[in-house]
């Protein structure tokens, strides 16, 4: 019988280990091959699901400020209501109470303004500064008729007054005459005004009558009427 060596023997052991020790090892589990499809139509079926679902709540909360504008508007455009109040028989006619929205009362042109009452125009003769009552005076020769008066009304008075001839004897006057520009009379106040005249050629007693006068051109003087004018009086020598 043939002998085989020690060394051939060994090898031949480790051989056997080792192929032994290669079927022990498990082999690793495959995984099974994701559907692409599948899965690219379920992410574009979630996107889809989730942008339908954002659009509808913009569209829902467009939809009730609309609602909620329209409804304001309803509010400020409503009619003024009319209320009727009912007399028993035999009373007297039945009387429409109205009420105005505030929206109605406030237009673009603003917010609807109470008219206030007019001012009065009256004056209070104080005294003659110049040229009292009977003062003589040469024929022809020019003189200047001063007044102290007071604004005892509720206007002002300023440069836009004016005194003006009423009646009587104006000796060579002028018809009106505007208040200076300094002037500036307010209720209460008192000022001093002047005309300017001329004496008449002929000799006798003369009297002319002066009124005040508004920027509308209403005349005004003194007393209870506000009717009263002031007067020059001279006695022409």
């Amino acid at each position: 019988m043939k002998r085989h060596s020690p060394t051939a023997f060994a090898i031949l052991l480790i051989l056997t280990t080792v192929m032994a020790g290669c079927n022990l090892i498990p082999q690793q589990a495959q995984l099974p091959t994701p559907d692409i499809e599948k899965t690219v139509y379920w992410m574009v079926d979630d996107a889809v699901a989730k942008a339908s679902t954002q659009i509808m709540f913009d569209v829902s909360s467009r939809i009730d400020a609309l609602e909620e504008r329209q409804a304001a508007i309803r509010i400020d455009t409503a009619e003024p209501t009319v209320e009727m109040e009912i007399q028993p028989t035999g009373a007297q006619t039945p009387r429409a109470i109205t009420s105005i929205p505030d929206s109605i009362r406030e237009k673009d042109s603003g917010v609807i303004q109470e008219t206030q009452p007019a001012c009065i125009d009256e004056l209070k003769f104080i005294e003659d500064i110049s040229i009292p009552d009977k003062t003589e005076v040469l024929a022809g020769k020019p003189f200047t008729k001063t007044w102290k008066i007071q604004n005892i009304g509720s206007c002002t008075w300023n440069d836009r007054y004016s005194i003006i001839f009423a009646e009587g004897d104006r000796m060579s006057a002028l018809e009106q005459t505007a208040f200076p520009a300094e002037i500036l009379a307010k209720p209460d106040d008192t000022i001093e005004i002047s005309v300017y005249m001329t004496a008449p050629t002929e000799k006798g007693s003369y009297a002319g009558y002066w009124l005040l006068q508004s920027p509308s051109g209403i005349r005004f003087g003194a007393g209870k009427n506000r009717d009263k004018p002031i007067w020059v009086k001279v006695e022409v020598k």
